[in-house]
């Protein structure tokens, strides 16, 4: 089982953050993601990185394989698409490089794709992420939000139509939770999915704009010590 890790620090990529908390945060940035890979390798001794060429000096003392991304991504998640499309076969974990685990991962096998959690939409989150549906009747809302900041897949099938969803979405939008979280938690609905949140896998994942807020810095330098 190999584990997916993808980084890039393209100062585009991080803009929203730094607007919102008004520091650059690459060196938060690259040490989150070290420590991410450093949890990773208690566990799995078969780790990709894919990085844009500029960010393999922070990276290449670690014992993992890095791979060169070929693509300047536009957006956020843009570098997982390109990630997953290289894969041959489907013996992998796609790991977002915010996220720590302390076991390794349970995977159900009668799954046909796991994901990282379910967050189920009351009526409010439901209307405000309604908005692409509203301009786009063809792709509906679901109420079970997925999240794939951890992503498995056991069926092939899914896992093209998962690609497929995403090569679609990205000529329409740009914006990420379409382009992924929509995508993923329509492929729940209509396969079927598991969530390593209800599985023995124990795990840390600071998202979004949870891991530039103090108390996460202050987690992550226990974390540090910990590795």
């Amino acid at each position: 089982m190999r584990i997916l890790i993808a980084q890039h620090l393209d100062p585009q990529l991080r803009k929203g953050f730094e607007n919102v908390f008004l520091r650059d945060l690459k060196s938060e940035i690259i040490k989150m993601t070290r420590l991410s890979i450093k949890s990773a390798l208690k566990f799995y001794d078969d780790i990709h990185l894919y990085l844009d060429r500029d960010s393999f000096k922070y990276f290449n003392d670690l014992p993992v394989e890095i791979h060169e991304l070929e693509i300047n991504p536009t957006f956020f998640c843009g570098a997982k698409l390109e990630v997953l499309k290289k894969q041959k076969d489907l013996d992998f974990i796609w790991m977002d490089p915010d996220i720590f685990i302390s076991t390794p991962f349970d995977i159900n096998y009668d799954e046909s794709f796991m994901v990282e959690k379910m967050t189920y939409l009351n009526d409010y989150y439901y209307k405000r992420n309604s908005f692409f549906y509203e301009k786009y009747p063809k792709y509906p809302m679901v109420r079970e939000w997925l999240n794939s900041g951890l992503l498995w897949f056991r069926d092939e099938e899914v896992f093209n139509r998962h690609i497929e969803l995403y090569e679609e979405l990205m000529s329409i939008t740009k914006n990420s939770i379409i382009v992924e979280t929509w995508n993923i938690s329509h492929i729940g609905n209509e396969y079927g999915y598991g969530t390593f949140q209800h599985s023995s896998t124990e795990y840390l994942h600071f998202d979004g704009y949870k891991k530039f807020y103090g108390v996460t810095k202050d987690m992550i330098n226990l974390l540090e010590n910990y590795l």
